[in-house]
Formats: structure tokens, C-alpha cells, sequence
């Protein structure tokens, strides 16, 4: 198989489904299809095989299917992939490095409070969280950690795991140790809204594109939604309709139905219901030490940049 040239590893809902889709436009880059193929997150295939039995759930289970997320691949000069879940892999890093000692690794971060909310209301809209309270689900995690109130549904147990997910420098660590700190490319959610442009440059570069200067549709990408129906969401994401559907169809079919036909079918837009002040505080306690150490090692004031302190400040 051809090595994959660069991968987005993270963080989830911060901005990679846009970021993939401005890539893969590019002329010089075949993106995997799926996204998320998840193949070198060993450590998490394992975990969901223990969760649910059988690899039914597993995205990508053979060599063959990881190369055939890339059968569009018409000679371009790059590919890449955007899996998520290799920033929480505990394996990833290194089998990444085993298929290509020489890829190069995009990370987009988000301010962790902002971030393990939208991953939780995600996760309720997946009928993988069966705590629709954000802060009893964040109470829950201690007993998660022992394998205790563990949804059916939740593709890997890990995934719930809200505060570490947040917890952002030992993942990158892992990063920086296997492939060197000039291989990581570190960039915000921010940045990439903020300046589009400038960002995609700069993502180009990292990744070896030569025409740096291409500039796709900076169009908006993914936007909070809620279901339509609670019973007919959870009726059409059965684990059993889930498994029979990733069997029968190839990766980048399955995600196409998802993309096109279940999410449509099953989802409306809906603003995401905002923190309280107090919460929110409370889990800029929790992130202040591990976005501090952030900040020193990539040498800007994330805390000022995320606005943590400021719903304390507001509070009377």
C-alpha cells in the first residue's frame, strides 16, 4: 500500500470535517473516504470489540478496506486522513509511524470546556450517551473509569470519558516523542475560523502541497442539531442496524447513507443549550493546568485566547 502522507489526528469537534473538506478539494490530495477510518487505533478496535463482542462496529477492519478508503486516489501527490480518535489512542501514534516514519500530523484544538460539551451532546444525538445532563454525565466518569454505567450503544467506553478526552498534553506528548516537535502541526479552531486563509497556508505547507496559494469554499461545515424524534433516533442507530450496515457496505458507502440519508432523516439544526457559569468555571479548574502547560510548550496564551476566567469574572 502507498503510505499516508499526513493525518489529522484531533481533536473532534473542532473543526477537522471542515478542515478535510478544504483539503481534499485541493488538486494535489486524495482524502480518505471515509474521514475517519480509524485504522491505526489499535488499542480502540480492541476496546470495541470487548464492548460489543464482535467487530460489527469497527469501521475499517483489513488492510484491503484502508486502501480502499483511497480508490478515488487518481495519482494526486498527497493523501491524507482525518481520524479523531488517533489523538485518544494511546497506539495510534505509533502504528502510524510504523506505516510512515516520515508523516506529518495536523492537530486542531479547542478550548477543552467548549469542546467535551459539544462531544457530549454529539454523543446523546448518537444515542451513544444515555446521560442527557452534561454534568451528571461529567459526575459519571469515575464509574466509567471502573467499567460501571457504560452505555450499550457507546461505540468504545473510553469515548465517555469527558475531562480526559479535554485533557489535552499527554496526548500530544505522545506525538512529540514518535515524530519530533517540527512533524506536529498545532493549530486552534480559531485559527482556522478566524483566518481561514491564512491557516489553510499554513496546513498546505506543513503537509508538503506545493501550490500553497489553491483556495477552496471556506464554507461552514458541521452546526449543533439536535433529533427530530428521541424514539425514531434511537430506533434507526440500533447497534444491531449499525453492525449489519457497516458489514454489508464498504466504509465510504456506510458514512455516505449516515451523512446523507440517517443524519437528515433524524436531526434538525438547534442551538446548543449554553453552560452556567458556574460549570463552566468549575471545568476551567479542571483544563487550567494541562492549557497552561499547552501554552508554555507552544508558546502562546491559549488561556487568554479561549477566554477561560471569564464567565468567573461575570459572575456578580
Amino acid at each position: 500500500m502507498r503510505p499516508v502522507d499526513f493525518f489529522i489526528v484531533g481533536q473532534p469537534k473542532s473543526g477537522t470535517t471542515a478542515l478535510a473538506s478544504y483539503l481534499e478539494a485541493h488538486p494535489e490530495i486524495c482524502f480518505s473516504r471515509p474521514k475517519e477510518p480509524r485504522w491505526m487505533a489499535d488499542d480502540l478496535t480492541r476496546e470495541i470489540i470487548a464492548h460489543h463482542g464482535d467487530e460489527g462496529l469497527v469501521p475499517v477492519r483489513t488492510a484491503d478496506q484502508y486502501e480502499s478508503c483511497f480508490a478515488h486516489d487518481h495519482e494526486a501527490r498527497l493523501r491524507g486522513e482525518g481520524s479523531t480518535a488517533y489523538l485518544h489512542s494511546t497506539e495510534a501514534a505509533g502504528r502510524i509511524a510504523v506505516h510512515n516514519p516520515r508523516a506529518r500530523i495536523v492537530v486542531l484544538l479547542r478550548n477543552p470546556v467548549d469542546l467535551i460539551h459539544a462531544l457530549h451532546m454529539e454523543y446523546v444525538n448518537l444515542t451513544y450517551e444515555d446521560i442527557e445532563d452534561f454534568s451528571d454525565a461529567l459526575d459519571a466518569e469515575a464509574a466509567r473509569s471502573r467499567g460501571e454505567l457504560i452505555p450499550s450503544r457507546v461505540p468504545f467506553p473510553s469515548a465517555l470519558l469527558y475531562t480526559r478526552r479535554g485533557t489535552v498534553m499527554p496526548q500530544l506528548e505522545r506525538y512529540w516523542e514518535v515524530f519530533g516537535d517540527e512533524a506536529v502541526g498545532v493549530w486552534t479552531a480559531k485559527d482556522l475560523r478566524d483566518d481561514p486563509s491564512g491557516t489553510y497556508r499554513a496546513i498546505l505547507t506543513h503537509v508538503g502541497a506545493q501550490d500553497v496559494s489553491f483556495s477552496p469554499d471556506f464554507a461552514a461545515v458541521h452546526e449543533a442539531k439536535q433529533p427530530r424524534s428521541a424514539s425514531l433516533n434511537r430506533a434507526v442507530r440500533a447497534n444491531w442496524l449499525r453492525a449489519t450496515a457497516r458489514r454489508a457496505l464498504p466504509p465510504q458507502a456506510f458514512k455516505w447513507v449516515q451523512q446523507r440519508v440517517v443524519e437528515p432523516l433524524v436531526l434538525t439544526k438547534a442551538p446548543r443549550a449554553p453552560l452556567s457559569p458556574g460549570l463552566r468555571a468549575r471545568l476551567e479548574d479542571v483544563f487550567r493546568p494541562d492549557v497552561e502547560a499547552l501554552s508554555d510548550r507552544l508558546g502562546r496564551d491559549l488561556g487568554s485566547e479561549w477566554g477561560f476566567g471569564e464567565s468567573e469574572r461575570a459572575r456578580p
